[in-house]
């Protein structure tokens, strides 16, 4: 009877301390716990943005429980979340109602109903230019691309693409300290309006000045000249010095390559420009083995010397051998100075095929004019 009764007496007390612990813990729900956000009224970029601004905080459910305390303050902060998220799309006067729902014990969704209110349109917009390049047709012709007029909503990503837009397309037409003088979104909540101020101050236009070549004495500066993408006293452009890497690296001659402006160093605003090369090895063997079941096992061996008589002609050997096919053929390039894409190649060539019982031999001699005639368009005879 007495053992009975104690065990009772045990069950009870773990059933009082059990208890006790949740008592403890007010703020927790004893449940593997899950949460679920819901959104309506919104799509697009908006709800994207939304669905961003309203993740749950990393924290909210540990060890598969929630936070209920937390989860509360979360829900009470919505509102203010919702509206500043839609502040970028030019919604200022937003309604929102949230509700948390239990589902079961063990997961909830918070529903967020959003009323994004009228929006805010651009009542002015003023966006022009001062400085030297004001009158420039193609600058002007930016001004007409901005992506918002007046009557738009006011989208402050449409508003800040067009304006690093219109500064980088200042920039890239040669006026490099192009910046602005005047940049204002004002804003009148009760009347549902903003006016929009630009004013780009483009500073003088900037050209290319004296070019000088380091680092690669053994080739001819007419011929290092063929990869430049621009001349003298044409208007700077970070893209046309790009353009000339691109040609640098296409020529692989060079190990290294850095095109260096030097603004310090510009008079009357033309921009030096140093081109610092370290060239590869002119000389270059390469090997190779192989086997195909149309010509069996096969050997090649190329071999180029880049810089013959240190003029950049290009002198390139080539050995194939397999048990069916020989050749061997030799050709030398001698570019045109004025031109990257032009070129005089004479080429010799023997050929030897067996198949079969039929044994032929070939002799070619070739030489060939590679033109360039500008606009990606090229020929040859």
């Amino acid at each position: 009877m007495f053992e009975i009764f104690a065990r009772k007496t045990l069950l009870l007390n773990l059933f009082l301390l059990f208890l006790l612990v949740c008592w403890m813990l007010p703020g927790q729900v004893m449940a593997t716990a899950t949460l679920r956000l819901e959104i309506e009224g919104v799509s697009g970029a908006e709800l994207a943005n939304m669905q961003a601004a309203l993740a749950f905080p990393p924290g909210l459910v540990q060890n598969e429980i929630v936070d209920q305390r937390w989860l509360q303050r979360f829900v009470d902060q919505v509102p203010a979340m919702v509206n500043k998220a839609l502040q970028p799309f030019g919604y200022y006067r937003s309604k929102i109602d949230t509700e948390l729902q239990e589902i079961d014990s063990a997961s909830s969704v918070l529903k967020v109903l959003i009323d994004r209110g009228p929006a805010i349109r651009l009542a002015q917009l003023q966006v022009d230019l001062t400085g030297s390049g004001a009158q420039y047709g193609k600058l002007k012709a930016l001004l007409a691309e901005f992506p918002l007029q007046q009557g738009d909503v006011l989208h402050q990503g449409l508003y800040e693409e067009g304006k690093a837009a219109l500064k980088r397309g200042t920039q890239a037409l040669g006026y490099l300290d192009a910046d602005y003088a005047v940049h204002e979104i004002r804003i009148d909540v009760d009347r549902d309006t903003a006016d929009i101020e630009l004013l780009l101050q483009t500073g003088p236009r900037y050209r290319f000045g004296e070019v000088t070549f380091s680092g690669a004495d053994q080739y001819p500066e007419a011929f290092l000249r063929r990869y430049l993408s621009f001349d003298s006293g044409d208007v700077f452009s970070y893209a046309r010095l790009g353009e000339t890497q691109l040609n640098l690296l296409d020529a692989d001659r060079f190990e290294e390559i850095r095109l260096i402006p030097d603004r310090t160093m510009g008079v009357s605003e033309q921009i030096p420009v140093e081109v610092a090369l370290t060239p590869a090895p002119t000389k270059r063997l390469r090997p190779g083995i192989g086997y195909g079941t149309d010509t069996g096992a096969r050997f090649s061996l190329q071999f180029d010397h880049l810089n013959v008589v240190e003029r950049g002609h290009h002198l390139s050997l080539q050995l194939n051998l397999s048990q069916v096919r020989q050749s061997a053929v030799a050709a030398y390039t001698m570019p045109v100075t004025k031109n990257l894409h032009s070129a005089n190649v004479l080429r010799v060539g023997y050929e030897r095929e067996e198949v079969d019982s039929l044994d032929t031999e070939k002799l070619t001699v070739e030489v060939e004019r590679m033109q360039d005639f500008g606009r990606g368009r090229k020929g040859s005879l």
